[in-house]
């Protein structure tokens, strides 16, 4: 045990939150070894094992083809280098026209969605993904936890309809990259008619009560290092706690699908966080056929797509009784959201 431990800090020291560090897929390896042995722990197989090699072979391929181009732009916000990838899909069909943007968490890259990268590339969408500031290839900053990166997500929106010219623009995001997606909400979200939703995997609605959490007698040790050095070498020493707190800045109506999407099992951020953005919006009816919220039941942070697949049946809906959901993985929810919504 004491050897897991050890070897998850010196994997997330690697990663470091405040400087860059290059960004590769294999980043992810410790956590998808972790996520493997649940799934083996769970069904007692390697049926639904991940396999990281087969996703880098599939993406290394398309970069042959010359359908993966990298790109960078400066944040208008404050001139810092944004790096990220524009990959285009094998297949072709009418789904080659709309763009999905990915946001991924903190301490990763713009590799870290890879699982839904590569699902909705299969499906022929464009996909746009980027590293945050402070994260990956991208220039030296301080870390927000979404309020400045939701305008450093507005400039890549604009880049994707400059370069890509796309009929319409999705958002996925993921932890701090979902965070930002709900502050870009509160400020952009009728300057585009291309874009037509957001998916939020694992938001939080308020750092503060966040950290909180981290930072309790239960929590574990790593969690409550990562979350202390984060705030002393990541964050702004101005920023105070209280501002990182997107339920507040929410928009009473929206005018976007809203998918939220949470792990019942999720230490790091409490399903909770979710179901407070999609009562908030609850509050007013107009919303009620914008939003939806599913929760995976077992999953942890950053394993709704894994777990979601792998245990098949354990989607929750929340709608305004609480039913069971119509989907029985994670794979069947996004591809009907996308086809209804796309």
């Amino acid at each position: 045990m004491l050897g897991k431990i050890k070897k998850m800090l010196i994997f997330l020291w690697k990663k470091r939150v405040f400087p860059n560090s290059q960004g590769a897929i294999k980043d992810s390896e410790l956590s998808v070894d972790q996520i493997n042995t649940k799934i083996r722990d769970k069904l007692k197989t390697r049926k639904n094992f991940i396999v990281l090699s087969r996703y880098e072979t599939y993406f290394s391929f398309l970069k042959d083809l010359g359908l993966w181009k990298s790109f960078q732009i400066l944040s208008t916000k404050d001139s810092i280098v944004l790096r990220g990838s524009n990959i285009r899909p094998l297949v072709i069909n009418e789904n080659n026209d709309k763009v999905i943007i990915f946001c991924h968490g903190v301490t990763s890259n713009q590799w870290g969605l890879f699982y839904c990268i590569h699902l909705v590339l299969q499906l022929g969408y464009q996909v746009v993904i980027y590293d945050a500031r402070n994260h990956g290839i991208s220039g030296k900053s301080y870390t927000t936890l979404g309020k400045v990166e939701a305008y450093d997500l507005e400039d890549i929106v604009n880049w994707t309809k400059k370069y890509c010219q796309p009929q319409q623009i999705g958002l996925y995001g993921f932890s701090m990259g979902a965070a930002t997606l709900l502050f870009w909400l509160s400020l952009f979200q009728n300057q585009h008619p291309e874009v037509k939703f957001l998916i939020c995997e694992a938001p939080f609605d308020s750092f503060s009560a966040q950290f909180k959490n981290l930072t309790r007698t239960k929590a574990n040790s790593w969690r409550r290092l990562i979350a202390e050095r984060f705030l002393k070498y990541a964050l702004p020493s101005s920023q105070n706690l209280e501002d990182v707190n997107p339920i507040s800045a929410l928009p009473d109506k929206l005018s976007l699908k809203l998918l939220l999407l949470h792990g019942t099992a999720d230490i790091t951020i409490s399903w909770k966080a979710s179901y407070n953005i999609w009562e908030h919006f609850q509050k007013n009816p107009v919303n009620r056929p914008y939003i939806n919220c599913y929760f995976f039941i077992g999953a942890d942070h950053g394993e709704v797509p894994f777990i979601g697949d792998a245990l098949v049946g354990k989607l929750r809906w929340i709608g305004n009784k609480r039913q069971k959901s119509e989907f029985s993985t994670f794979t069947e929810l996004l591809v009907t959201f996308l086809k209804k919504n796309f």
